[in-house]
Formats: C-alpha cells, structure tokens, sequence
C-alpha cells in the first residue's frame, strides 16, 4: 500500500501525516491518531467531532472559523478534510476554494438537525433502560451519547435533566437510592456527575457477596401480608378493593369509606393521602370554585361565615386518619395549606417517577388517539404541580417520540413546519387525530407503508 507523508510547513512543529491512497480503506492516519472517513450521516457527529480535534491540534481550527486565516494553512486544513472523506463524498468537497466552504458543504449535507432526528434520539433516550445493560458504566455512557447526540442537532439538555433522565431509567430495585438523594434537592441542585458516582457506588455494593437491595426486602415484606377484607396479598392501604369505596387495612381488618360528596353528588374520593392528593386537590378547587368559596383558599376578601363554609368542605372531604391535619386550623387557608405540606409531594423520587411513566408512554398501549393525548397531558400536568414545568415545544416531540414507526410518514411531514416556525403540542394532537380517522377509513393503508411496498416491489437488474 502506497502513502504519501504530507509536507512540513516551516515554523510548524506538525507530526507527519499518512493517508490511504486505497478508497476501500475506512481510516487516515495523522500522526499518531486514526479518523473513520466520512462515509455518510452515520457516522458524520463522531468524524466532525475527531476533525475537529485533528485541525485543533495541528493548529488549523481557526481556518474553519474564518479567523485571521493564512492561505497556506487554509488549503492544509482543506486537504486535510478532503482527505479525511470516502470517495462518494468528494462530489461536495471537491469544489470547495476554503477549508470553511468544504466543512459547510459537508455539514449542510450529513448534519440531519431536523425534527425527525430530534424524535428518533429522544425516543432512544426516553426508553433507555439500566436493565438492558451489562454494567452501569455501559448505561451511562449510552444516556450521555445520546445527550450529546442531541446538543449536537442543537437539543441542549440541562445537567439537572440529565441526572433525572439517568435516574428515571432505573429499575424499582433502586428506589432507595432515589429517595436517598431527596435531601440534596432540598439543600441544592442534583448532578449528572453525583448520579453517576451514587450509581458506581449502588452496583459496587450490590456485587458484594450477601448484598440485598433495602427496596427489594422492603417489597418482600409488604407482599406477605395480606388483606382480611378482600383476601389480597400485598396492600397496607390506599387499596381499591370494590367499585366505589377506598379500604383502609389495619390492625382489626378493612374499614370501608365511601366516596367524598359534595352538594349532593360523588365529586372525587375522599382525601386518603399522597397516593391521591393531585387528584383530590384539583376536584375540590372545582367543587370549592363552583359553590364561590375558592376566594377563600387565595385569601381574596374573604367574608367570615364564607371562609368557615369552605373549611367545613374541606374537613368534610378528608378521611378519618387525616383529621389530625385540619382540626386545628382556624381559616379554610390554613386546612389546605396543612395538607399540602403533609401530601403535596414535590421531592424528587416524584419527578423521577412521573418522567419514567412520561418518557415509557406509547401509543400502542392504548385503544385510541384521545387516550394516549390525554395520558401524556395528564403527566405533564402532574409534573407541572410540583414544579416541574415542560415546554410546549418539549410537549410536541414527546407526543411524537411515543409514536410507533408506521407514524414516521407523519413526523417527516412536520419537518417543514419546524423549519418556518415551531411546533406546537396542539398541532401534533391535530395531526394524530387526523391520522387515526384517516387509518380508520376502509382501505386506508399508511403512505410509509405504500411506500415500503412499492421500494420492495423493485428488482435490482444487476
């Protein structure tokens, strides 16, 4: 195999550079680091990314950026690049005057920063799963892949996200080591760094010999009780044993409550604590909306005989056990500011545990557009009371990156609209809506699908 070393410029201090002069070789050799050739968009992030350091180091970055550029040093850096490509690639190099027009041209070719892209790596991220992996340093190199993946399309990820994307990826076995984490979320931000080296430190002690999981003992215990009422295994309480009332497990058995009633109809169970706080939360401000007494809660001029209306409401729609929390309070504001503190859980093993049933929602697990819609809308809200606000924007590709592939058709079609203006969570919902009528119509088939069929229909003559 013939190779050329690349001339010395005077005044450089350069190790001499090697390039395969046979276009069935995949690498070129610069001193004493190897680049792949670009051989498309497959592998364009990793070539940018080693050219990049490979013109840094031989000091020629600058010509790429159009910063006080030498001619001699552009046309290096030029060769260098054109160099550095397999010969079905020189077609947008080969023209190219500078080092920058040939490092645009391949960028505006290879670097896919479309919405398309942006969903296929968010659908990777959000279903990536510790279990799938051999070791946790596999995982969290797979998680900070993608996540550069994504900064590189232009998708930035805060290093916050990052540590809740990494936890949210966890099986139920590391619980412990979630909630362990809490009290730095009170005093301070989480990491992507202090998750890493907890998840290092967690499989450390798991791979000692007699090592047990505190979440997986904890589990075992609860599953060996079982209940006196319903003759259930695995339920100390908030267990829904029968259509229409909420039983509470203790010591002398099941005690049954019905449902919480307000002016004379079931609005929403009664208050049994953080398993249905949200839930509970949102039906009494309706209920409290509805007969005038909200004002009371905000503390907008409130009216006395008004403001007793609303604690009795509320007194009223808690169950026995919670009592403890609002007996006291003297103003309806006060009750429901005693039980957001007690239930309203804002802490992390919350977030992390809505952001995994976020980022695992598909389609496909429901019978219908509306239902998977409404699901997601339903987390984002969850996640938006404890002060976890998404983006609409965010909502969109999340709506999109739960899509099974037979919807690709329909995600390559919103491409233009990202490119004019940005996409919206109400157009997405549009979109599929149309979609499933459209599927739904006889004989309708998708046009990814006609497409497919008729590509396959063809016969190579060669």
């Amino acid at each position: 195999m013939a190779s050329t070393p690349a001339p010395l410029i005077p005044g450089e201090n350069i190790a001499a550079a090697t390039v395969s002069t046979c276009g069935s070789h995949v690498n070129t050799t610069m001193g004493n680091y190897n680049i792949d050739k670009l051989d498309g968009m497959s592998n364009y992030n990793t070539w940018k990314f080693c050219m990049k350091m490979a013109l840094t180091l031989e000091n020629l970055w600058h010509c790429i950026q159009g910063n006080e550029v030498v001619d001699y040093q552009d046309q290096r850096a030029l060769a260098r690049i054109c160099l550095a490509v397999k010969p079905h690639c020189y077609q947008y190099v080969q023209n190219a005057k500078t080092s920058k027009e040939a490092w645009s041209n391949l960028a505006k070719v290879f670097e896919d920063t479309g919405l398309y892209r942006r969903v296929l790596l968010l659908r990777q991220l959000h279903r990536i799963e510790l279990t799938t992996y051999s070791s946790v340093t596999q995982y969290v190199e797979s998680v900070m892949t993608l996540v550069q993946q994504l900064a590189d399309i232009g998708k930035h990820i805060e290093d916050g996200e990052i540590a809740e994307l990494l936890l949210s990826g966890l099986p139920t076995d590391y619980d412990h080591l979630v909630s362990s984490l809490e009290t730095i979320c009170l005093t301070g931000s989480l990491s992507s760094e202090l998750v890493r080296t907890r998840l290092l430190q967690e499989e450390f002690r798991k791979s000692e010999p007699g090592a047990t999981s505190t979440a997986f003992v904890s589990r075992q215990t609860k599953e060996s009780k079982t209940c006196t009422y319903c003759k259930k295994k695995g339920h100390l309480k908030n267990k829904l044993c029968d259509k229409g009332f909420t039983v509470i497990f203790n010591n002398k058995g099941c005690h049954i409550f019905q449902k919480c009633v307000i002016s004379g109809s079931p609005i929403c169970k009664a208050l049994d604590g953080m398993s249905n706080y949200n839930t509970w939360k949102f039906c009494m401000k309706m209920a409290l909306t509805l007969e005038n007494l909200w004002h009371c809660i905000q503390g907008i001029e409130v009216v006395d005989y008004q403001d007793q209306r609303a604690l009795a409401r509320i007194c009223l729609a808690v169950k026995p056990h919670c009592y403890q929390y609002v007996q006291n309070a003297k103003t309806s504001k006060e009750a429901w500011s005693n039980l957001a503190k007690v239930f309203e859980d804002t802490g992390l093993y919350r977030r992390v545990l809505l952001l995994r049933q976020l980022h695992r929602i598909e389609l496909t697990t429901y019978s219908s557009v509306t239902q998977y819609v409404e699901s997601v809308m339903t987390l984002v809200q969850q996640l938006a009371d404890i002060g976890k606000h998404i983006e609409d924007g965010e909502i969109a590709e999340l709506l999109l990156s739960g899509l099974p592939t037979d919807y690709d058709h329909l995600v390559s079609s919103l491409e233009t609209i990202c490119l004019t203006g940005s996409l919206s969570s109400e157009l997405v919902r549009t979109r599929l809506l149309q979609e499933e009528f459209r599927k739904s119509e006889p004989g309708a088939t998708s046009t990814a699908f006609v497409s497919r069929q008729t590509k396959e229909s063809k016969t190579c003559t060669y």
